[in-house]
């Protein structure tokens, strides 16, 4: 997680040159974060934001792109100039997924799917705060809302990391499927949790208490010991 200004003092450098900001929501977007963008939770003004997956909360396929004010008015110009912007996809607009993301906004309003996040979110970062942070294998718990990551480490203090040729965070995600827990590996041992959004606190301590029990059995694996 960046300090709360970076972004902020990045963007400002990037607006100086005129680079545009161009934001991924495919993961973040509707609620994930605590608000409905990811890039609200992190202070950015963005140029063009594409979403997708909880646009239509994975029934049908669909993505989008938004874009800003600026954006339309210089493709605009230079459509009027030497002709129109021609792009898109056979299947762009298709009603079906259309009509499935405006039912599946109209539900996350009548659900208040946000104010559920922030407040199950931050029982999740309690908890995983308070039993997997305190974790030797655990250099740090990370995350906003209901998507977290943690880095498994040799050396909690240096949050040195073991060689990846142990591949200690495929197994630990193997040891997690095994407590019927899905998370996913990525580089550096980061392991990264995104519960469904509709999660109830109680069921965030099960999550925990599997995480916990995978991390205590990773301690006894080969790729752990020497």
């Amino acid at each position: 997680m960046p300090p709360r200004s970076y972004y902020e003092k990045i963007q400002a450098v990037l607006r100086k040159y005129d680079v545009l900001v161009v934001a991924d929501e495919v993961i973040c977007g509707f609620g994930r974060t605590g608000n409905v963008w990811g890039s609200t939770t992190m202070g950015i003004q963005p140029d063009l934001l594409t979403c997708a997956k909880a646009l239509t909360s994975g029934y049908l396929p669909l993505s989008a792109l938004m874009i800003s004010q600026t954006v339309v008015d210089g493709i605009a110009a230079e459509a009027h100039r030497i002709g129109v912007l021609g792009h898109g996809f056979t299947y762009s607009g298709h009603p079906v997924p259309v009509a499935v993301a405006l039912e599946t906004l109209r539900i996350y309003d009548e659900m208040d799917i946000i104010s559920h996040v922030r407040t199950v979110g931050a029982h999740l970062f309690e908890q995983l705060n308070a039993r997997v942070g305190s974790h030797r294998l655990v250099g740090q718990v990370r995350g906003a809302g209901l998507l977290a990551g943690f880095e498994i480490v040799a050396d909690k203090a240096s949050h040195g990391n073991f060689a990846p040729a142990r591949k200690v965070g495929p197994t630990m995600v193997n040891l997690c499927q095994k407590q019927g827990l899905i998370v996913r590996a990525c580089p550096n041992d980061t392991i990264v949790m995104s519960p469904p959004l509709i999660i109830i606190e109680s069921e965030v301590d099960q999550v925990v208490d599997k995480f916990v029990v995978a991390l205590d059995e990773l301690e006894t694996t080969a790729a752990i010991k020497d």
